[in-house]
């Protein structure tokens, strides 16, 4: 309940309260103490000035006691840890101990004025700058405080008792009355710098906002972007399961054509042998006709000497004479026949061989040019299947690529489809942030 209360009020209830304080002429934690209000403050310490003309007359009293409160003081201080930390960090010893002797003096004073108001803030502000806590200013202040009463008592117990109380219910009104002053300058600062905090804040907090509800619509951007380049993935990796399927079907087709090429490389090697048999076949029948015609010859040479000695028996046969000779006569002319027969034979069979022999080189002119327009056919062959065992294994070596591609498609359509889910979960989150910080806005308007 106690925290609710604390923050019920708003800041326009707060700037109320604060306009209502400056109407009034009270003082307030944003302005320094007025000269109504320190009357008021006067009066009711009961800072009559009576004990204001008693606290002046006591001047040469608190010098001359300055010097032993200052060695006490310290002494105390420079035992404190926190104390001796401060004094040191900001301080020495020997320059505080003549400032505080200084602030001794004016406590005997009867002039209690803005002017001594101010020197008391600024007391506060140098407090606070150093970071000394206002529970060991209090506790200072009670040190000072034993101390002028103890010697107070000391000089006026016995010789003026109702002086030296006056004396020290007029000190400890004095006293009083700086702490209510520096304590105030505390709090000006405290509310002065949460102030400055909350406005920090509140900036932060709109650029919070901000940056939240940038981030959604850049999240949200980024999940759309995520998305699509989801689906674009999808495409491409069922494009690229399209592809393979079709290097597949092709390296089939490329493996086929390959058997068919070795097969007619085969029959090429075949037929290069073949046609090297007829050569020498053709070569055999050429030899042959070669000797045909020799015989042809030696038969013609026969011949005309058979025809020689069919002369001669015609000529010996008409010199014989009778029946003799006439039986001769026709030998002869029947060997004359034959001789001239064969001779004619042998004359038409030279006439084929001739045309067999000009047939055969004929035929072997065309298996030589045949021959090696095979011996390029069966190199063409062998290039071709040189070829296409290369394409072969481009496509394989390609196969294997897009398989690869395909597999790093899928991983990355998995990484996609991972990123859109990241994506709309940082969109949720960054709406939930922009909406906390909108609500951590509230909540500080509200403190």
């Amino acid at each position: 309940m106690g925290k609710r209360n604390m923050h019920s009020e708003t800041k326009e209830q707060m700037l109320d309260d604060y306009n209502e304080l400056v109407k009034s002429g009270r003082p307030n934690v944003f302005q320094h103490m007025t000269e109504t209000e320190l009357e008021k403050r006067k009066e009711f310490l009961n800072l009559t000035p009576k004990r204001l003309k008693l606290l002046a007359e006591s001047k040469g009293f608190v010098e001359d006691v300055a010097d032993e409160l200052v060695e006490i003081f310290y002494d105390k201080l420079m035992n404190t840890d926190e104390l001796k930390g401060i004094i040191q960090e900001h301080s020495t010893v020997e320059r505080l101990g003549k400032t505080f002797k200084m602030y001794c003096g004016t406590l005997a004073t009867d002039q209690i004025d803005m002017e001594y108001v101010n020197y008391r803030m600024k007391i506060g502000n140098v407090h606070n700058r150093v970071r000394l806590l206002p529970s060991w200013y209090i506790a200072a202040n009670q040190l000072i405080m034993e101390f002028f009463i103890r010697k107070i008592m000391e000089k006026y117990a016995t010789r003026d008792l109702e002086r030296g109380i006056e004396l020290v219910t007029a000190i400890s009104a004095l006293i009083n009355l700086d702490t209510q002053i520096i304590m105030e300058s505390y709090i000006a600062i405290y509310i002065k710098d949460r102030m400055r905090v909350q406005e920090e804040i509140k900036q932060v907090q709109h650029k919070l906002v901000g940056s939240g509800e940038m981030l959604a619509a850049t999240a949200e951007q980024t999940s759309s972007s995520a998305s699509e380049m989801f689906y674009a993935t999808e495409k491409v990796y069922n494009d690229a399961q399209n592809i393979e399927e079709s290097s597949e079907n092709i390296m089939k087709h490329a493996t086929a054509g390959e058997h068919i090429i070795d097969q007619t490389f085969d029959t090429m090697e075949q037929i290069e042998s073949f046609f090297e048999s007829v050569q020498q076949k053709i070569a055999k029948l050429s030899d042959s006709s070669n000797q045909i015609e020799s015989i042809i010859e030696f038969i013609q040479k026969i011949s005309k000497m058979t025809n020689i000695l069919a002369l001669n028996a015609a000529i010996e046969a008409s010199r014989a004479g009778g029946e003799h000779g006439r039986s001769f006569m026709v030998v002869a002319n029947e060997v004359k026949k034959l001789a001239d027969d064969t001779s004619k034979a042998l004359t038409k069979i030279s006439d084929l061989v001739q045309i067999s022999q000009a047939d055969v080189q004929d035929v072997v002119n065309s298996l030589q040019g045949t021959t090696s327009l095979v011996e390029a056919g069966t190199s063409h062959a062998s290039e071709a299947r040189s070829s296409f065992q290369g394409i072969l294994k481009a496509i394989s070596a390609s196969l294997t690529s897009i398989k690869q591609v395909t597999s790093d498609i899928k991983n990355l359509e998995m990484v996609s489809e991972e990123m859109r889910d990241a994506a709309s979960n940082v969109a949720q989150m960054a709406g939930e942030l922009a909406e906390l910080s909108r609500e951590i806005n509230r909540r500080i308007n509200q403190a």
